[in-house]
């Protein structure tokens, strides 16, 4: 029980950080730097207790291009809560999230292999977002 809790925590925190931020303020890009030196804080605290099994030159190309494509993508949603606000960015934010995390593991990482898998996954969200 006590795993699974834990693992709420960043959802919860990642649903809350947009209210905090328009209620701290600040540029985008102030906002952007704050999220960055916070995740690179916690990213160094979980280094020092999870060492990875090797360091090679792929982890850390990987590593640098997903913090790339993390910096861009928030700094758009950023900007995103203050042109169109929080309570209607949000959704929309959520909603390519858990769009594009579908189409990865299913392109990408083959999580689909059976017919049926791909019914069901194409009829869920028909009858979700289809109407």
């Amino acid at each position: 029980m006590g795993n699974i809790l834990l693992g709420l925590v960043p959802a919860l925190m990642w649903g809350l950080q947009p209210l905090v931020m328009q209620k701290i303020g600040g540029k985008a890009t102030n906002q952007q730097m704050g999220m960055s030196m916070g995740t690179l804080l916690f990213s160094v605290g979980v280094l020092l207790f999870h060492q990875p099994a090797e360091w090679n030159a792929n982890l850390i190309i990987a590593s640098l291009l997903c913090g790339i494509f993390w910096s861009f993508g928030q700094i758009n949603q950023i900007k995103s809560f203050h042109i169109i606000g929080v309570s209607r960015a949000m959704p929309i934010s959520t909603g390519t999230q858990l769009l594009g995390t579908t189409l990865v593991g299913v392109l990408y990482f083959r999580e689909w292999t059976q017919a049926m898998q791909f019914i069901l996954g194409t009829q869920v969200s028909h009858t979700k977002f289809g109407r």
